[in-house]
């Protein structure tokens, strides 16, 4: 009991940070009126529960919890009141307040337990009777019915299995459960109403399994429950299950055909008129959810329209939002994030444990070694820089490290980085282990190119492999070498009036060099927006970002493991005057997940090769804009 009192401040914390993105969501909508098409005004309340949900925020200058702070919980074994002012000695403090104090943290402490026994008792009684009352009723067998909710199912484009079951447990239509779920209508619903009218019914219930409405709010329920001393959930969450239903109205409206709003209103009518009020229980979906705000829907209902335009500002207000429900200020660090400093000697970054990093490094693995030696060499992470260190774990880091040399021969003359690549990944398959630090410099009018491998002698066997390819040398490299070989810039072999006549050609590598000369002033050519945005538009033609995640028992930490994973299963090959299938390679962090992604001209092509990698999906493939290339292009590669 002890420990779970203990978690009691942070969770005051989530539950006020929770009320005030409340408040903000529920003026957000008030603001915005109906110019926010109810998918989205849905979407603000998953936030919600996001943060009431998370233990945890990133912490960042730019959060708005960095002006308003939070007043922190204070420690059980303390009065509530103001501390007495410090003299020359400290003043003592009472030992029958403190007791005092203490058994009433004790008291609301029982106090919260009792009333999350109390809902969760309620709700799981309230589940189990409807559950009794509908596992013993025999599904309907009526053909028509059936016939009609398989059309319905096929349209919508769902595949879950779905019972039907009339039953008097529920008084209108309703949806039962998300793993195996069950259509329940009310007994004499079926003959009181038309095909058609029967048929805006289970869109409507389809449209709760499709959204997932089930599961959601069994969440719903779990936070509510949790936080049930917090007035602003209740508000929020009796007004998220009347967006739900908005949500599921407009659609269940997107597959029914165009002017058929009016029938369907009238349907929604009829059952308020001819049905019960509906039971609540979490497992419960139904199409009279709340009688109160019907009006809201009638009127949403006759002007729904079927759009896909107007997704800006509701984009731009979820993004707002999304930045206040995850982060926190920087001071005013939680559980989580202390841990991870605490365990760092008192230095570290999100996502960035000192210990955790020796931890890896004393198993050998590498890197972890390089990992600490940036950090002691560069005073990255909140650690002090400390050449003594950094050496230490540079020495362990260039332990059996060797450096490939290679320079292209006959016709093969890259003239850029990417043509490099491109021609290995295109012939060559580099396993996990043997490729890192790739780099390119000049030697005169040709580009030589280098690799770090711990195993340079199947490195070299694979880049023979390559056409055009030669290596030129395998040294083993020295700690002051790395250092100088790390530092090293990417160099290109750059003529103004050869790249513009690439590009003109419709080479994408050197519309991106133009783009890149004139946006940041490089090779001595002066920045000019007007030419830096053309070029742009060329090296964003037909050019998509391609993301995908890590799935079952692979867990990648750095971006080497993902590429390794992906060179390892996988063939990506590279278009000759393209961006090619796979450029770009990003990866960035989503809570304890690194997700990867890539550009390609050819983004089914790429698709179809990662699905041959084992423990990765592809989660989406978005074609880029000039901004959001931009934006991608000047992100970092991130690592847990």
């Amino acid at each position: 009991m002890n420990a779970l009192l203990a978690h009691l401040p942070p969770l005051l914390k989530m539950s006020a940070q929770g009320a005030i993105l409340i408040v903000l969501v529920l003026a957000v909508q008030w603001f915005c009126g109906k110019r926010l098409q109810p998918r989205w005004r849905y979407a603000f309340w998953l936030l919600v529960m996001l943060r009431l949900a998370l233990p945890w925020t990133i912490p960042t200058p730019i959060s708005p919890f960095s002006v308003l702070k939070l007043p922190e919980p204070l420690p059980a074994a303390y009065p509530t009141e103001a501390p007495p002012l410090l003299t020359e000695e400290p003043a003592s403090i009472p030992e029958e307040v403190s007791h005092i104090s203490s058994s009433k943290t004790h008291l609301l402490g029982w106090l919260w337990v009792t009333g999350v026994v109390f809902l969760a008792g309620y709700a799981g009684v309230t589940h189990y009777r409807i559950y009794q009352r509908v596992v013993r009723q025999r599904p309907v067998t009526d053909e028509a019915t059936l016939n009609l909710l398989e059309d319905c199912k096929a349209l919508m484009a769902v595949c879950m299995p779905l019972t039907l079951i009339e039953t008097e447990a529920i008084a209108s239509p309703t949806l039962f459960g998300f793993v195996r779920p069950r259509l329940l209508l009310p007994v004499g619903l079926r003959p009181a109403l038309a095909q058609e009218e029967l048929r805006h019914v289970f869109l409507h219930e389809l449209a709760h399994i499709k959204r997932h409405d089930v599961l959601s709010g069994w969440v719903m329920l779990a936070l509510q429950t949790i936080h049930w001393f917090n007035p602003l959930v209740w508000v929020a969450f009796h007004r998220s299950r009347a967006d739900r239903e908005l949500a599921c109205d407009a659609l269940a409206l997107s597959y029914a055909s165009p002017g058929e709003n009016r029938a369907y209103g009238l349907t929604v009518v009829k059952l308020l008129e001819r049905f019960g009020q509906p039971v609540w229980a979490p497992s419960l979906a139904g199409i009279l959810e709340n009688k109160q705000l019907m009006k809201e829907r009638i009127i949403m209902i006759a002007k729904f329209q079927k759009t896909h335009h107007g997704w800006a500002l509701p984009l731009a207000l979820l993004i707002a939002l999304t930045v206040i429900a995850l982060t926190g200020p920087r001071d005013g660090g939680i559980a989580a994030e202390s841990s991870t400093i605490q365990k760092s000697g008192g230095s570290g970054t999100p996502g960035w444990s000192l210990q955790e990093k020796l931890d890896l490094a004393q198993t050998g693995n590498q890197w972890a070694a390089y990992d600490l030696w940036d950090a002691y060499y560069r005073g990255k992470h909140g650690v002090q820089p400390d050449p003594t260190e950094a050496g230490k774990w540079l020495e362990q880091l260039v332990h059996n490290l060797w450096v490939v040399r290679f320079e292209p021969v006959d016709d093969f003359v890259p003239t850029n980085p990417g043509e490099f690549l491109g021609r290995i990944h295109q012939y060559s398959s580099c396993r996990s282990g043997q490729t890192s630090f790739f780099r390119t410099t000049k030697q005169g009018d040709k580009l030589a190119g280098a690799f770090l491998s711990n195993y340079p002698e199947e490195l070299k066997a694979s880049l023979n492999k390559v056409p055009g390819l030669k290596v030129a040398s395998v040294d083993r490299i020295t700690a002051k070498e790395f250092v100088q070989y790390e530092r090293s810039p990417q160099e290109s072999l750059w003529n103004l009036q050869q790249k513009i006549k690439l590009a003109k050609e419709g080479n994408q590598w050197a519309a991106y060099e133009l783009w890149d000369a004139y946006y940041r002033g490089n090779h001595g050519i002066r920045p000019d927006p007007a030419e830096a945005e053309k070029w742009l538009g060329e090296v964003v033609r037909d050019l998509w970002v391609v993301k995908f995640e890590p799935l079952d028992e692979f867990a990648p930490t750095n971006p080497a493991e993902f590429l390794g994973r992906i060179n390892q299963y996988s063939s990506c090959r590279s278009g000759q005057t393209k961006i090619g299938a796979a450029s770009f390679f990003r990866t960035s962090r989503q809570g304890d997940k690194l997700m990867g992604s890539f550009l390609s001209n050819y983004p089914d092509q790429l698709k179809t090769s990662l699905t041959k990698v084992p423990g990765l999906k592809v989660t989406s493939v978005e074609l880029i804009t000039p901004k959001q290339f931009i934006t991608y292009e000047q992100s970092p590669q991130e690592s847990l």
